[in-house]
């Protein structure tokens, strides 16, 4: 969903609110607002529609707003599985640098909400991101290979993380900001042998 992110003062969490969500305010893509604003409940809100409607009073600042991302993995790249396959878990943590006019205002962890991924395999391999525990910007890849395969074409199995504008979907592939590869021996043996299918799932991480 293509939308902004807002909190309130007395709030600690951001909430999604439409581009159209504030009267009188028109939203520019890589700017960060302080904005005041009035704050209506309606009685008789539409039936499709919030309760809450919200009219700019005033723009306080507006800052050019752009981060530097960094995925550390707690393992090698490739990571390679044994020839029996098996489910593993491998470490990484995701931090950001932000930087508000060209300064530098954050260093830390920060969540992979709003970032995008692109899983990809043609042998079947299972993929998954979970949280590592409670604390931010700590995840960890799931993976799972199959048991003992052999096939014609090259095995391909992979993850990569991007940024919240990067296009999947068309032209070349962007650059990634952290892409990270599976790798599990063949085995030989017409017992093992298995065609290829592709497997990709693109989308954007919610949390």
């Amino acid at each position: 969903m293509d939308c902004m992110l807002v909190k309130e003062e007395s709030e600690s969490d951001y909430k999604t609110l439409d581009f159209q969500g504030i009267t009188d305010f028109v939203y520019e893509k890589g700017y960060e607002y302080a904005l005041w604003v009035e704050k209506r409940t309606l009685v008789n809100p539409p039936a499709d529609g919030s309760s809450i409607v919200y009219k700019l009073i005033d723009v306080i600042s507006k800052a050019k707003v752009e981060y530097e991302y960094t995925i550390k993995v707690d393992g090698p790249n490739p990571f390679i599985l044994s020839l029996e396959g098996g489910e593993y878990e491998i470490p990484f943590t995701c931090k950001a640098k932000k930087f508000a006019e060209g300064s530098l205002v954050e260093d830390g962890y920060i969540s992979l909400k709003g970032l995008r991924y692109n899983m990809g395999t043609n042998y079947g391999g299972l993929t998954r991101i979970v949280k590592d525990g409670e604390k931010v910007g700590f995840y960890k890849f799931v993976i799972e290979g199959i048991p003992r395969f052999n096939m014609k074409a090259a095995p391909v199995w992979y993850c990569g993380i991007y940024t919240p504008d990067a296009d999947l979907l068309f032209g070349p592939e962007p650059e990634p900001i952290y892409k990270q590869l599976f790798e599990q021996p063949q085995t030989e043996g017409e017992d093992y042998y298995m065609n290829s299918v592709i497997f990709m799932s693109t989308g954007t991480f919610a949390e």
